[in-house]
């Protein structure tokens, strides 16, 4: 996997014509070379805005490939190793929703414990443990864009905490696909740090 820092001045924000999320997936997508055969396929590039200030703005990437395009961008190698540990403090942007057994639209969670419980059936999925207790959700909220000239509202909900690996393969799969829906969109990476 290869982890990579974009950074966008004020000019750069204004010549991409950076104003959504949608905005942001184009600039992020069209730094790699397109590999997927269809639609349903990973693009095996995930990101996280992680914001700045009226100067720049910084977005995180993880990717199965290097980007073609390295203008502003810094990209490194994350060493098999970096994945072998039990414990992470980690941070993840996620999409809390299910989908409606009835008429089959995807409805939000939007509750601080629904969303908890939500998380913690994904993480078991993932490969990893989380103490409920301990998270922090943050900055939950809609994200409103237009793709294509249709209107899409997604919800969303920071979760910070600490998780332990379960299983190791699983993990390591969850880290490079992510976890969740609208991972398209900034969604779903799980960002981590070492915590021993």
């Amino acid at each position: 996997m290869k982890a990579s820092i974009l950074t966008l001045n004020k000019k750069l924000i204004k010549e991409m014509r950076i104003t959504d999320e949608y905005s942001i997936h184009r600039v992020v997508i069209n730094l790699f070379e397109k590999t997927r055969e269809n639609e349903n396929e990973s693009s095996g590039v995930l990101y996280a805005d992680k914001g700045g200030d009226a100067m720049s703005r910084k977005i995180l990437i993880i990717s199965d490939r290097d980007p073609v395009r390295t203008d502003n961008v810094k990209t490194i190698d994350i060493p098999d190793s970096f994945l072998e540990y039990a414990h992470y403090r980690f941070e993840i942007l996620v999409n809390p929703c299910y989908r409606d057994n009835q008429n089959r639209k995807l409805v939000a969670i939007r509750d601080d414990q629904a969303i908890l419980d939500w998380f913690e059936k994904k993480a078991q999925l993932s490969g990893f443990s989380i103490d409920k207790e301990a998270l922090d959700i943050s900055q939950k909220g809609l994200v409103q864009f237009s793709k294509k000239s249709q209107k899409v509202s997604l919800n969303k909900a920071l979760i910070k905490g600490d998780l332990t690996v379960t299983d190791e393969d699983l993990f390591k799969k969850s880290c490079s696909q992510g976890i969740g829906r609208a991972k398209a969109f900034g969604f779903g990476l799980l960002q981590l740090a070492i915590n021993p």
